[in-house]
C-alpha cells in the first residue's frame, strides 16, 4: 500500500514539473518583462519635384510683390482678382488691365505691363520660365547663384533668356515679336536662329520667321500717319513706325509690316469723329497722333407749300 502510495506521489510531481516546464516554454516567466514588437519607421515625404535637363530639383512658386490697377488670374471659366501676396503655380494665367500693371517674384524680377496676358511656366532653382500671350513685359535676372529668366511667346517659337541681363518684350499677339536689351545680354532664339541682343540693342522677330540682326535702339518711334477720304463714311489709314511696335488705331490693334507699315479703314459717323493713333515699343515708351475727321450732314430740304385762295 504504502509502495502504491509513493509511486502516486512521485507521479503527480513528474505531471506538475512537466507542466511548469511547458508553460515557461510558451508563455513566459511572470517575473519576465513583455516583449515589444518592432514598430516601421516613418518614411519622409518626397519634396515637390519637377524634372529638368540638369535633374529632378524643387519646383517653386511666383509671387505677386505689388500691383496697380485690375489684375486677374484665370481661375477655370472665369477671372479673379489678385492682390499682393497671392501666390502663382505654374500654368496659371495672369492679365492686366489697360491702365494696370503688376510686378512678380519668379525668381527674377518681372514687371507685368498693361493690356498683358502672361502664363507661369516652369520654376526651379534654374529657370523661371514665362509665357506671353501679348503685351509687354519686363524681366531682370539677379545673375549668378539665381534662376536664368525664359521669355517665350505663344503662337510663336521665339524665345528669350538670360541670366544676368534686364530685356524688355512685347508681342501683340498676332506673332509678332520684340526684345530690347537694356543690360547685359539676351539670347533670341526662333526658326533655329539664335542672336546675342547687348544692352542698347533690339532685335524683332516676325512670324515664323528668324530673328533681326540686333540694331541699336532709337530715340524716337518715327509714327507717321496720314488719312485720307475726306467727307466720306470711311476714313483710309497708313502710316509708319519703328519696326516691332504695336500700333493701336481707337484702342484696336493695327498689323504692320517687317518695316513697320500699317493700313487700316476706320468707319465714321455723320459729324466730328476723333481718330487716336497710338504706338509702343518694347521699351514701354509710346507716341500718338489725333486725327479729326468731319463728315458733314446733309440738311433735309424743306417742304414748302402755298396756300391759293379763290
Amino acid at each position: 500500500m504504502t509502495r502504491y502510495f509513493v509511486m502516486a506521489v512521485i507521479g503527480i510531481a513528474l505531471v506538475v514539473a512537466i507542466g511548469l516546464v511547458v508553460r515557461g516554454r510558451w508563455f513566459g516567466s511572470p517575473d519576465d518583462p513583455p516583449v515589444k514588437a518592432p514598430t516601421a519607421t516613418p518614411r519622409p515625404e518626397p519634396s515637390r519635384t519637377t524634372a529638368t535637363g540638369s535633374g529632378a530639383v524643387p519646383e517653386r512658386v511666383a509671387v505677386v510683390v505689388d500691383l496697380t490697377g485690375k489684375v486677374e488670374r484665370r481661375a477655370g471659366s472665369v477671372w479673379v482678382e489678385l492682390k499682393a501676396g497671392d501666390q502663382l503655380t505654374p500654368q496659371d494665367t495672369i492679365r492686366t488691365a489697360p491702365d494696370a500693371h503688376a510686378n512678380l517674384d519668379v525668381g527674377a524680377a518681372v514687371m507685368v505691363d498693361g493690356a498683358t496676358e502672361i502664363t507661369v511656366g516652369e520654376i526651379t532653382s534654374s529657370v523661371s520660365q514665362l509665357s506671353l500671350t501679348e503685351g509687354r513685359v519686363r524681366a531682370q535676372a539677379r545673375g549668378a547663384g539665381a534662376p536664368r529668366i525664359r521669355i517665350a511667346t505663344r503662337g510663336t517659337d521665339a524665345v528669350a533668356e538670360t541670366g544676368d541681363g534686364t530685356f524688355n518684350v512685347l508681342t501683340s499677339g498676332k506673332g509678332d515679336v520684340a526684345v530690347a536689351t537694356e543690360a547685359g545680354t539676351v539670347s533670341l532664339t526662333a526658326a533655329a536662329r539664335t542672336v546675342e541682343v547687348g544692352a542698347g540693342q533690339y532685335s524683332t522677330v516676325r512670324a515664323g520667321g528668324e530673328p533681326t540682326l540686333p540694331t541699336t535702339i532709337p530715340g524716337s518711334l518715327f509714327l507717321k500717319v496720314k488719312a485720307e477720304g475726306a467727307n466720306r463714311e470711311v476714313a483710309g489709314l497708313s502710316g509708319e513706325t519703328l519696326p516691332g511696335a504695336v500700333v493701336s488705331i481707337n484702342g484696336v490693334r493695327a498689323p504692320t509690316d517687317d518695316r513697320g507699315r500699317f493700313t487700316d479703314e476706320v468707319p465714321l459717323k455723320k459729324g466730328d469723329n476723333v481718330i487716336v493713333v497710338s504706338v509702343m515699343d518694347a521699351l514701354g515708351r509710346s507716341e500718338q497722333r489725333v486725327i479729326r475727321k468731319t463728315v458733314p450732314v446733309k440738311a433735309r430740304p424743306r417742304l414748302q407749300t402755298e396756300v391759293q385762295w379763290e
